[in-house]
């Protein structure tokens, strides 16, 4: 969700994520995935034992390095304002493809983070 602060930001949503991607062509993109409740009644998030994030934006071009890419996600953070515990930004979650729907273990306000709520293989360099 994207809520426009009218000053060039936007709000995201409380489980909107933002993170980086490294793709099987060894190429790094900056994603930012949107909370998309399941089909059902709409419960308070801190009542969900999981949270499907959808792929909402990633960078099409990508870095050749993880530096690279975190520059990006630092710039983008100037733009979209996501809760601090929302966002991976030292490492990058290996996927097969960008456009996903990820269904997780519920992280907020839990001892568990966003990292190890997706369980995905991670590169740091």
């Amino acid at each position: 969700m994207f809520i426009d602060r009218g000053d060039g930001t936007v709000l995201s949503g409380p489980a909107d994520t933002l993170c980086i991607l490294r793709l099987p062509v060894g190429s790094y993109h900056v994603a930012f995935f949107e909370e998309k409740p399941m089909p059902g009644p709409v419960k308070p998030i801190n009542e969900l034992s999981i949270i499907r994030l959808k792929s909402k934006m990633h960078e099409t071009n990508g870095h050749e390095t993880l530096e690279g890419a975190k520059a990006s996600l630092a710039e983008l953070r100037k733009k979209f304002i996501v809760p601090d515990e929302n966002v991976v930004d030292d490492v990058a979650f290996e996927v097969e493809d960008p456009v996903q729907v990820w269904v997780v273990e519920n992280w907020i306000g839990k001892s568990l983070s966003l990292k190890n709520a997706l369980g995905l293989p991670t590169v740091t360099a």
